[in-house]
């Protein structure tokens, strides 16, 4: 099949795993009977020429005498550009994690090699190569569809021995012809692959010039290529050339902040704990370095807290390089041992983040309707509602008059609904016998305080959740796109005659509280609704050596802790007195604060026992401090309700990652580990979003919803104004100012002996005996808030997956629990709902 057909071999070393190309062959072979030599060479290009050495010109060539060698008449000078910016994520190849990259440009018949950058991950090179006086057989025209392509090699460099392969990625070049107009070309993207593993990427371009050879002189680039003669990068004296102005990226200064808050969980390294470390940052070629911790394991924070420095960026944030964090040891007779690394990839997602816009909000006057032929609608239909959930239409013909009085439930349309929307669309699939009353409406009976817990909150909410998913589902099934008037009831239906007037009477109902408070149920970890809590202080993972040669290898095996901290990247025309990213931070010194676990249930466990059943208890552990439920397993159970609290006082930050797990009971043997999920409380606890306690749904003094939180709604208001340096709030009577946004207070957000005594005696115009109500309110709805609001996290539970490190990739186990965490990596078949409280 591959007989008389030009094929391109590449030459490997035999038995190489990284199949590095040392050589390119392009082979033509045929192969057939003797009388039919004369053929061999038909299927060649035109441009092809056999050569006979044993044949004079003027004699004839014998029919079986094949050719010696091939010649080709159409060939063409180019010279090929290899424009070699940086390179990103590349793989590390030494023991500390880094390598000391270089690129080996293979094209045509020559090679090429960029300078060695040491101990780097992200190479900068900035390098132009120079291919000149290529030789190119064939038609010039056909390189634009048929372009020769350029190999890219990259290695490290070691010192002893042999480089070491890390990646291979390949170009087509862009081909400029003489007779064309020359234009500058822009940086690309090229991916790097070691096989089939992805390896990083190469910012490059490579230009294809064809040289101007009309002259007598040797071959010489085109008048209209700029530049002819490229700048020296550094010494001239080492041949290397800089990528020309107009390719190479145009640079901006720029100012990173660094925030160093501490390290967490350092792993060993060469046998030996981590005791004194610290931090290097590296971007552009500047490096930052953090202070010395003295005592890792007394204190884990820096005292020194912000630091910067002051690089130059491109102007496009796509070519912008990486950041990258090293943690190293100081260790005896100055030696410097590294502990992991990271790298991030993206560093302008710490840049600020243009304010939009606000304006301010403006009551305008409801749409009038001119008294036509359609019905006429009274203002007070703007604050209207309705009676024990239903709907209920009175008509009666009174002296040519219509009379249809119109109720909703508080909780179906509220007190902003629109009425004609109670005309179109929802009555149009209601039943006869619901339109009119048959039996005495009876409101749900109040259930006692005294007869309340914390489950009969939790129920409430999943019956709340259960009735708000069903209602969503019905109203999809509801909705017709094909019937925009709903039904055969609507505004056009009402049309009456000049003469006739349509009265439309509401009666307006306040809507009430809820007989039981409620909380929020997440069906996921709480960290996935917030953002990991990284809204200032960041998580950076740590990793240290040589990847496996699996491409599946399991990443967990070269994590070595994790960095704290932040960054701000602004430009350096706007660098002022003080540090931009130190403000609204807390003081990084110890605090002591008790945390309580609510674990609530777990489903889906893992069978333990021979039995496909399991013996299920609790074990908390954070830093040295253990709790566990032993003495009160539940046996023969995988969707076990613990109902546990657990409380511990902790010491941040010196403890702050709690593991919350599961284990079997067994009574002979040790107990086996079902599964197990780890939060991070310290994130959690000085996060914005106030993840300590979460907003209650209602304000309580007493009973089973009494007010958790250290502090009251009243007074984290006010902090959260000083905090966004906001004047303090204003409490009216049915409504709060913050700054220059209004909260309408509902009357549900009151108890219903507000509404009694305001009928009864009038000397507290303000209600501000009831300001802890209207402060939740605002909390609920701080998001709301024009250019400072954000989210504060609810009084929930949350499910966490649980994970087991003998079983990397399976779900084990699913846990409801009363608090907050960040994932691991392994994961059980399971569910823990759960809910956490931090105080302090």
């Amino acid at each position: 099949m591959d007989c008389a057909k030009i094929q391109t071999v590449f030459l490997k070393v035999p038995g190489s795993r990284t199949a590095e190309i040392f050589a390119k062959l392009e082979i033509y072979m045929w192969l057939g009977v003797t009388k039919y030599v004369k053929n061999s060479t038909a299927e060649l290009p035109e441009e092809f020429k056999p050569v006979y050495e044993k044949v004079q010109p003027s004699t004839r060539i014998p029919a079986y005498l094949p050719p010696s060698q091939l010649n080709r008449d159409d060939f063409s000078y180019f010279q090929l550009r290899a424009h070699l910016y940086q390179a990103r994520g590349i793989l590390p190849a030494d023991e500390n994690g880094l390598s000391d990259p270089f690129a080996r440009v293979v094209f045509s018949t020559q090679c090429q090699t960029t300078r060695i950058l040491e101990e780097t991950l992200s190479p900068m090179w900035n390098e132009l190569l120079l291919f000149d006086q290529l030789i190119i057989d064939g038609k010039k025209e056909d390189l634009k569809t048929e372009t020769p392509v350029a190999v890219i090699n990259i290695f490290d460099h070691n010192k002893f021995g042999s480089p070491e392969f890390l990646g291979r990625a390949f170009a087509t070049p862009q081909v400029k012809l003489v007779d064309e107009p020359y234009s500058k070309p822009a940086l690309q993207f090229f991916d790097v692959y070691k096989g089939h593993r992805a390896a990083g990427e190469l910012i490059a371009i490579f230009e294809l010039i064809e040289l101007d050879y009309s002259g007598y002189l040797e071959p010489s680039v085109p008048h209209d290529v700029e530049p002819k003669d490229p700048e020296y990068l550094g010494d001239p004296r080492s041949g290397r050339f800089i990528i020309p102005e107009g390719i190479r990226p145009i640079l901006k200064d720029f100012r990173i902040e660094i925030l160093f808050w501490g390290l967490r969980d350092l792993k060993r390294v060469n046998l030996f704990e981590v005791d004194q470390p610290q931090v290097i940052i590296e971007c552009a070629g500047k490096k930052v370095e953090s202070e010395v911790i003295t005592s890792f394991k007394e204190n884990p924070n820096f005292t020194e807290l912000v630091k910067f420095v002051d690089v130059e960026l491109p102007e496009q944030v796509y070519l912008h390089p990486p950041l990258s964090i090293f943690v190293v040891e100081k260790r005896a007779f100055g030696r410097t041992v590294l502990v992991g690394t990271h790298i991030v990839s993206h560093i302008m997602k710490f840049a600020p983040k243009e304010v939009d816009e606000f304006e301010d909000e403006i009551d305008s006057p409801p749409k009038t309707r001119k008294a036509s032929a359609r019905p006429n609608i009274s203002k007070t239909m703007q604050n209207f509602g309705a009676a024990a959930g239903h709907t209920v239409i009175n008509i009666g013909a009174v002296a040519g008059k219509t009379v249809i009085n119109i109720g909703a439930a508080a909780g179906d349309l509220g007190s902003k609904a629109n009425p004609l929307k109670l005309v179109k669309a929802p009555l149009k699939k209601i039943p006869i016998d619901k339109l009119i009353p048959t039996k005495e409406e009876f409101e749900e009976e109040k259930p006692e305080i005294e007869e309340l817990d914390w489950w009969s909150k939790y129920y409430e909410s999943l019956k709340e959740m259960s009735t708000q998913s069903f209602s969503d589902e019905e109203d999809a099934d509801n909705d017709d796109p094909n019937d925009p008037e709903g039904g055969n009831l609507n505004v056009a239906s009402l049309d009456v005659d000049a003469d006739d007037e349509v009265i439309v009477e509401v009666e307006p109902v306040r809507p009430k509280r809820k007989l039981i408070a409620t909380l929020k149920i997440y069906n996921s970890e709480l960290e996935n609704e917030f953002d990991n809590f990284e809204d200032w202080l960041c998580i950076f993972p740590l990793h240290r050596g040589k990847p496996n040669d699996d491409e599946n290898g399991n990443e967990e095996d070269k994590f070595v802790g994790k960095y704290k901290g932040s960054f701000y990247v602004y430009r350096a025309e706007e660098v002022g007195a003080e540090h931009k990213i130190s403000q609204g931070i807390p003081r990084n010194r110890p605090i002591k604060v008790l945390v309580r676990i609510y674990i609530v249930k777990a489903t889906n466990l893992t069978p333990a026992d021979p039995n496909g059943k399991a013996d299920p208890y609790l074990v908390i552990t954070i830093g040295q401090q253990r709790k566990d439920t032993k003495e009160r397993y539940i046996p023969k159970q995988l969707n076990p309700v613990f109902g546990e609290v657990l409380e511990l006082t902790i010491s941040f930050p010196m403890e702050s990652e709690l593991s919350i797990s599961i284990f079997d009971h067994d009574l002979v043997g040790s107990d086996d580990l079902i599964g197990e999920t780890k939060i991070d409380l310290e994130n959690r606890f000085y996060s914005k979003h106030r993840a300590n306690c979460g907003v209650a749904s209602q304000y309580d003094t007493e009973g089973y919803n009494e007010w958790r939180d250290a502090f009251k709604p009243t007074y984290i208001l006010d902090s959260l104004c000083k905090k966004s340096a906001l004047p303090s709030a204003e409490y009216r009577k049915e409504e709060v100012k913050v700054n220059n946004k209004i909260f309408k207070i509902p009357p549900e957000a009151f108890p219903e002996e507000v509404f009694v005594k305001d009928k009864k005696e009038n000397e507290d115009e303000t209600w501000s005996a009831y300001d802890e109500h209207k402060a939740l309110y605002v909390l609920q709805h701080w998001d709301e808030m024009p250019e400072y609001g954000y989210k504060l996290v609810p009084e929930h539970v949350e499910v966490r997956s649980l994970y087991n490190p003998e079983s990397p990739g399976l779900q084990q186990v699913s846990s409801e629990y009363w608090f907050t965490y960040s994932p691991s990596n392994y994961i059980l078949k399971a569910i823990c709902y759960s809910s956490i409280c931090l105080y302090f």
